[in-house]
């Protein structure tokens, strides 16, 4: 069986969602992105609201004891009600190395309700930001290295990110540590955006095949796909609609941009994104070729 089974089996055994299940697959899926490192943090919002948080982080530490190798997972609060899966040693470098380059690496857009049109986020805000995001980092940055040759590390606590007192809106904070190459910024998340009457673009990275880490001497058949829509939106109700159709690929990142600034500088942010999950990927491969499936002790077959 691949790996993607394995994991289906486990999420089966802890968590009782039913076998084939949309819920069932998405978040195989995700698990199985993280775990050979095409994605570092998942936003986990289509289970049950009853099995979140407690049967999600009793599932992931189940798979830790089971298969020392999911010892890199982590579970992560985010904020109140909004919780994450992260592949933790290369989520804090991702976020250190963009704190680093001071947010270069993402094209921010102001969309605030006060605003008749959205607009890129000026710099005197996007400075303001910084702060609080090194405030979510530093809540992180001391946890221990997972170890992925004991099961008995495996018991760990989910994370708090601290996304309810950093100071930073949490669509911005969300947008941050999901990777999307185009960050909305609001300045008051209850009172909406300024999106609704706005023309935009959908991204959708994706990637053919039933297993992200299978080997292949076809280099393009392991390459993300990104398909654009126009005049499209990604709404939770939108989303949710179309699960049954992301689960027949493995869906990795979705994201929107208002069409009139989408430029240079967003251009440049959605293709260091593409390059970055294209070289996950090959990564992924190679791993698989080396190391083969995981038995359910964790043992190479």
């Amino acid at each position: 069986d691949s790996r993607l089974d394995e994991i289906v089996h486990h999420v089966i055994q802890h968590t009782r969602l039913k076998a084939a299940s949309t819920s069932c697959d998405l978040l195989a899926k995700d698990l199985l992105l993280l775990l050979v490192g095409v994605r570092n943090a998942v936003l986990v919002d289509y289970l049950p609201p009853q099995l979140v948080p407690g049967k999600l982080q009793s599932c992931v530490q189940n798979l830790s004891k089971s298969c020392p190798e999911f010892n890199v997972l982590q579970t992560c609060c985010l904020s109140e009600g909004n919780f994450l899966v992260v592949n933790l040693v290369p989520f804090i470098k991702r976020l250190q190395q963009s704190l680093s380059v001071n947010l270069q690496d993402i094209e921010l857009v102001d969309c605030s309700s006060r605003l008749s049109d959205p607009t890129h986020l000026c710099e005197e805000i996007k400075h303001a930001l910084i702060p609080a995001f090194r405030m979510v980092c530093s809540s992180i940055a001391h946890v221990n290295q997972p170890d992925t040759s004991n099961s008995r590390t495996a018991a760990k606590g989910m994370l708090n990110l601290g996304g309810d007192t950093c100071g930073a809106p949490l669509p911005t904070l969300a947008g941050w540590v999901l990777e999307y190459p185009i960050v909305y910024y609001v300045d008051d998340a209850l009172s909406g955006n300024c999106l609704p009457e706005q023309e935009l673009l959908l991204f959708r990275f994706e990637l053919p095949g039933a297993d992200p880490s299978t080997s292949s001497s076809n280099s393009t058949a392991r390459s993300p796909e990104l398909t654009v829509e126009r005049n499209a939106r990604e709404s939770s109700a939108s989303k949710h609609s179309t699960l049954a159709n992301l689960v027949a690929r493995h869906h990795v990142l979705s994201f929107t941009v208002p069409e009139e600034l989408y430029g240079e500088a967003g251009k440049r942010a959605v293709e260091g994104l593409k390059a970055r999950i294209a070289q996950r990927v090959a990564g992924a491969a190679e791993m698989n070729r080396a190391g083969g499936a995981l038995d359910a002790n964790g043992d190479d077959e």
